[in-house]
């Protein structure tokens, strides 16, 4: 069974999130990349786990597991993160701002889903922690490249910076 058909959405690529994600700077980077290019955070962050903890893939099972969450970021994720966004504009009102914290947590937990189906594609990997920094930089600009976003020497800074962000999050794990 794949971990997405069980009731728990825990497994390592959500632990690895939450422990980077928690850190203020890799959090505003994912979010300038997210405002300024599109990028689903969740595709970022799975970029660097892959790179951390899996043996190097192919493009095209890259794409496939990328692919996999399309339709559920953009018709689940964008739609609360946007219902979300909007009702924080009313949020003088108790019953709006009870509403608006429900949705943020209907919001974490669909990004928890579509980490875990990226998860599911690569659950039967063994993991092995490394800091393959190329790695995660080519992952990163495979991502980019099938958004249709060209990787120029500013993107690509941003990238390396997104990298040692979260590299510096951690010395071990």
């Amino acid at each position: 069974m794949h971990s997405s058909e069980s009731l728990s959405l825990d497994n390592p690529f959500w632990q690895f999130s939450l422990k980077v994600y928690q850190q203020t700077s890799v959090k505003e980077c994912c979010l300038l990349l997210q405002n300024s290019q599109g990028a689903n955070v969740n595709l970022l962050l799975f970029c660097c786990w892959l790179s951390f903890f899996v043996d190097p893939i192919s493009h095209e099972e890259f794409k496939q597991a990328c692919d996999s969450i399309g339709v559920w970021h953009q018709q689940i994720t964008t739609t609360l993160r946007q219902a979300r966004q909007h009702a924080k504009t009313f949020s003088n009102n108790v019953w709006v701002r009870s509403f608006y914290n429900q949705l943020l947590t209907q919001e974490i937990n669909s990004e928890a889903y579509q980490q875990d189906m990226l998860y599911s594609h690569f659950s039967n990997r063994p993991l092995v922690f490394k800091k393959d920094e190329t790695l995660a930089l080519r992952y990163l600009s495979w991502l980019f490249e099938d958004m249709g976003v060209v990787v120029d020497k500013k993107l690509n800074l941003q990238l390396k910076n997104f990298i040692d962000l979260i590299l510096n999050t951690f010395t071990s794990y």
